[in-house]
């Protein structure tokens, strides 16, 4: 059975340097249909995959993975323009935190919405006396009202959510509830009197992590879609409970005239096209890019 085995991974590692070799769809197709015949267990298909998907990046999750981001955000930067950076979702304040450390030099305001009361409290203690930082306990949607925000007992976690999630094959569950005020980002804006988004001297980046409501905030966005330059946001789990699919991801910033970028262990990755394969539900990072941005220009 060894025997068998290892010359049947002999065969598929012969077989798969010939698949580089300039083939006819008919040749690859049965090179391929020959490969997937060789008694090779399927947990070795499967570790494969798994091994394939995340060098990829998708479910791609580094330690120090928010700083990961931030980092290939600033490689993408380079202009030395001023920045305003707008925290969706700022939990703890760890991607702010790492977004300071980075652009400190160019970082002019940043805003922060956490709607958990918990988390709220937190982020008041810690950046209440800084006059270039706002803080918001509003939860950014594509309406405004109220709405019932969901996370863990206690609360204070990651995953609090206004998508009503199934988290029991995670082992856990969105056992406490919080009523919480709802706010578009336009109407938000306007209220606010922000007028640096007008401003194209100034870079307008954003990142969203609220855990799979993010297509309602961008709905929220509303005209001021093409000011920002940059949107981080995730796809990933969360995305089958909002009952989202990367396609109204890759429809929204197609039609506003974004480009997608996935981040990956080696950097960034653009899709030119939309593919069936993304539809994949694994924590997955991605950087948005509006593609008439003047802000992005090199001075």
């Amino acid at each position: 059975m060894v025997q068998s085995l290892t010359s049947a991974k002999s065969k598929f590692l012969s077989l798969s340097t010939d698949f580089t070799i300039q083939t006819s769809p008919m040749n690859k197709f049965t090179i391929i249909n020959t490969i997937a015949r060789l008694p090779i267990p399927y947990s070795f298909w499967s570790a494969l995959e798994k091994i394939s998907v995340y060098c990829k990046g998708q479910g791609y999750n580094p330690e120090n993975n928010v700083v990961n981001e931030v980092d290939r955000i600033y490689k993408m930067v380079e202009s030395k323009k001023p920045i305003v950076f707008y925290d969706i979702g700022a939990n703890k304040g760890q991607y702010s935190v790492a977004f300071l450390g980075k652009f400190k030099d160019l970082l002019t305001k940043t805003y922060m919405f956490e709607p958990e009361p918990t988390l709220f409290d937190g982020l008041t203690s810690k950046f209440s006396q800084h006059s270039s930082i706002v803080l918001s306990d509003k939860a950014l949607s594509n309406t405004s009202g109220f709405s019932t925000l969901m996370t863990t007992t206690p609360p204070g976690s990651l995953y609090g959510s206004l998508v009503d999630r199934d988290t029991s094959r995670y082992g856990f569950k969105m056992d406490t509830k919080f009523e919480v005020e709802t706010i578009r980002f336009d109407e938000y804006c306007d209220e606010q009197m922000i007028s640096e988004l007008n401003d194209n001297k100034i870079l307008k980046v954003l990142k969203m992590d609220v855990e799979g409501h993010e297509m309602n905030v961008l709905e929220g966005i509303g005209r001021y879609i093409k000011k920002i330059d940059i949107i981080q946001f995730e796809f990933g789990h969360c995305h089958i409970d909002s009952r989202v699919f990367f396609k109204d991801f890759w429809d929204f910033f197609n039609n506003e005239l974004f480009s997608i970028y996935l981040i990956t262990p080696r950097g960034l990755h653009k899709y030119i096209e939309y593919s069936d394969r993304y539809e994949m539900f694994m924590t997955t990072n991605f950087i948005a890019v509006n593609n008439n941005s003047i802000a992005l220009k090199k001075d």
